[in-house]
């Protein structure tokens, strides 16, 4: 078993469907999406939700579920693209 933490920049409409529907994949245990915010910001305000910025903590079988999940899903296309880091 091993995690995931993923930054990445996404399209707003994906992001939002991102939210709305956990990510589903071969290998996947558990995942949690979050888009993140501009803290400071009036809390009804197009600032605060950046939906263009989507965070994503993951739970993994192994590394190679990860691997096809980032090769062969568009969502997981679009993270490859930003920033993760794996856990053991």
């Amino acid at each position: 078993m091993m995690h995931s933490f993923h930054l990445a920049l996404l399209p707003p409409a994906l992001t939002l469907r991102t939210l709305r529907r956990r990510p589903r994949a071969a290998g996947l245990r558990h995942a949690e999406c979050l888009a993140l915010m501009r803290l400071g910001s009036p809390a009804l305000s197009v600032e605060r939700m950046q939906l263009r910025r989507l965070a994503m903590f993951a739970e993994w079988d192994d590394e190679s579920a990860l691997e096809r999940f980032l090769a062969d899903d568009d969502l997981g296309r679009q993270l490859d693209g930003g920033w993760h880091v794996r856990l053991q």
